[in-house]
């Protein structure tokens, strides 16, 4: 579901008191792909990716929070299912010519209209930001938030950490794990 007039985001939030997994998403070289291939072509591959990401979302009951450009903000109560949307997502954006990078983070938000407030947010944005190329990053929270919610398919991961990320605005360093 996408936030419209007839949503209340509150009420959404309400149901996990707060507490959701939030998943920043990006094209990998939109500028140069753009550049290469012309305004067109890369119209019809960003529509295809914005299609496939509209499918999964739906499919795993995640809410579109904001869309700028090819960057998307998506919200679930569940770490598992955002898992599930990013994996589904970076192994097929919708198109081949484009590649993705994810940033996922588990934490407590606000509702402030038909947007999410919170340091949370800041955080998983930093975290999406972690990826240079097409990849699949996780906070610690949202980590061990798959841990509990799921161990088998945490266990089956093959997970790559970095306690040497630094984010604006965050104290320390700070532990992200990329999923390889």
């Amino acid at each position: 579901m996408s936030i419209n007039s007839d949503f209340s985001l509150h009420k959404w939030l309400e149901k996990s008191n707060g507490l959701v997994c939030l998943v920043f998403t990006d094209l990998v070289g939109s500028t140069s792909l753009l550049s290469e291939v012309g305004t067109v072509l890369y119209t019809d591959y960003r529509k295809a990716h914005l299609n496939r990401a509209n499918q999964l979302r739906r499919k795993f009951g995640g809410i579109l929070i904001d869309q700028t450009g090819d960057s998307l903000f998506i919200a679930f109560r569940s770490v598992m299912k955002s898992y599930a949307f990013a994996v589904g997502l970076f192994d097929n954006p919708g198109n081949i010519n484009i590649k993705v990078r994810i940033g996922i983070h588990y934490g407590n938000v606000s509702a402030d209209g038909s947007a999410l407030a919170g340091r949370a947010v800041h955080y998983a944005a930093r975290v999406m930001q972690q990826g240079k190329d097409a990849e699949l990053w996780m906070s610690d929270s949202a980590r061990n938030s798959l841990f509990h919610e799921s161990p088998g398919l945490a266990e089956s991961i093959k997970w790559n950490n970095t306690d040497e990320c630094e984010f604006k605005g965050f104290e320390g360093k700070q532990r992200l794990w990329c999923v390889a």
